[in-house]
């Protein structure tokens, strides 16, 4: 492990983006050698790049990054993201390539003819997009495998027979910042999407306020929950990455640290947890208040009431099925884990839908006075620590350990709140994370105080 995370370390790859921008405007790197050393990356051959990209678009990324240097070198550069090399989940679409979901059932479809909105902010930002990352098919699971274009490892305990799950559905995309394939990356956020694969992959990950950030051009999943998901080394690169996203500033003034106010929400109230992730998130507590951050428990809650309402209508697949009209009698290509979940919806009474989605608003009155008197939440990201691949082959412990993936995230979404996953490590170094939530449309105040928590973990 400690000879993995010394060969990241040592590359151009492994800058956040404002280190990396910082040495394109000095000239101690240019864009094209940045692009150079997430190539070398990807192209390693015991690397995970062949199955943590679907694509890479090498010579558009390579054109893009020699017109960046151009611009450098003649000192004219303004973009935000000019010259650095950023992924996409391959649900976004890209000009000239197949938008394929992870889906074997879309891999022949005809190239996008325009970029989605959030390709084309990164694009007008001057980012070099490297390529396609992979993902659970259609965006439906939560820990990341696909039978059809390979599943990336974790980086953790890759010296085991197959490895650890990486988290999904953005599994490639968390896999490609966390090995230096990219120096950040944009997933998408339904249930979890971003902040669980993040957590087993060791980097930052951000679910912005539904809404935040345009989703024309990506493949939906559910419109009630969909959002686009900067994910990177740290917060200040989310916050960058969701700026040039949404299009406004998120520059705001965190409270002092002795002056923040979490609520923890009890971590066995929601449900089990591993010994492990629980321990992980005691001592980051016990941190926290050692620097004079205010803590009280938000226990006089039903924690686990948005998870049942959320399963009770069925709500995610039902809405998914919308965009899989035309693909119903093909459903026999689909990755059998994901077909049985969302063709389930076909049969699914849809006044518990209608009653799910009223009780789901009232839930989110609730959450929303939670805050009155504190600045966030917070909470494990995950209940537990990446599975082990050879652990998912059977498909009731998949159906367990997926469920377990999605519990704690999926709160954020069901109660329309911003969330950001930071890493944290348990004793034995395994990867996982710790979530603050935050009320909705307070993007700003929650990238802000999650710096500074950053700094104290």
């Amino acid at each position: 492990m400690r000879q993995y995370w010394k060969l990241r370390e040592m590359t151009h790859s492994c800058l956040t983006l404002y280190k990396a921008s910082q040495q394109l405007v000095q000239g101690t790197v240019s864009a094209e050698a940045l692009l150079d050393a997430c190539l070398a990356q990807i192209d390693a051959a015991a690397g995970e790049g062949h199955t943590a990209f679907t694509a890479v678009f090498r010579e558009t990324a390579r054109a893009e990054a020699q017109a960046a240097d151009r611009l450098l070198r003649a000192g004219c550069g303004r973009g935000r993201l000019l010259g650095l090399p950023i992924s996409v989940k391959a649900l976004f679409d890209v000009k000239g390539q197949v938008t394929h979901a992870g889906a074997a059932v879309l891999r022949e479809k005809s190239p996008s003819l325009v970029d989605s909105t959030a390709v084309a902010r990164l694009r007008a930002e001057g980012a070099v997009i490297i390529g396609h990352t992979s993902m659970s098919e259609f965006a439906f699971t939560g820990l990341g495998l696909n039978p059809h274009f390979g599943t990336p490892r974790s980086p953790w305990r890759r010296d085991e027979r197959l490895g650890r799950a990486p988290g999904g559905s953005s599994s490639g995309s968390a896999v490609s910042v966390a090995d230096g394939m990219a120096l950040a990356t944009i997933g998408t956020d339904t249930g979890g999407s971003g902040r669980i694969p993040a957590a087993f992959c060791g980097i930052t990950g951000f679910k912005p306020t539904r809404g935040r950030i345009p989703t024309q051009g990506s493949f939906p999943l559910a419109a009630s929950f969909d959002t686009v998901a900067p994910m990177a080394r740290d917060v200040a690169d989310c916050r960058l990455l969701t700026e040039v996203l949404c299009g406004v500033s998120l520059e705001t003034v965190a409270p002092a640290q002795e002056r923040l106010r979490l609520g923890v929400v009890p971590p066995l109230a929601i449900g089990p947890h591993d010994d492990p992730v629980l321990a992980a998130f005691e001592a980051a507590l016990m941190r926290l208040t050692t620097a004079g951050v205010s803590l009280s428990f938000l226990e006089d809650v039903d924690w686990a009431e948005p998870i049942r309402v959320l399963m009770s209508g069925r709500i995610t697949a039902v809405e998914g099925l919308a965009a899989h009209g035309a693909l119903f009698d093909r459903r026999s290509e689909y990755d059998p884990i994901v077909a049985e979940r969302l063709f389930a919806a076909l049969t699914h009474p849809a006044v518990e839908y209608v009653t799910a989605q009223m009780r789901m608003a009232q839930q989110r009155e609730v959450a929303d006075a939670l805050f009155d008197g504190i600045d966030a939440m917070v909470l494990p990201t995950v209940a537990i620590a990446p599975p082990r691949l050879d652990d998912l082959t059977d498909p009731a412990e998949f159906a367990r350990l997926n469920a377990l993936a999605l519990r704690n995230t999926q709160l954020a979404n069901v109660l329309d709140l911003c969330a950001v996953s930071l890493p944290l490590r348990c004793a034995d170094g395994t990867p996982t994370g710790l979530m603050l939530m935050g009320r909705k449309n307070y993007d700003a105040e929650l990238l802000a105080l999650a710096e500074t928590i950053s700094v104290l973990l």
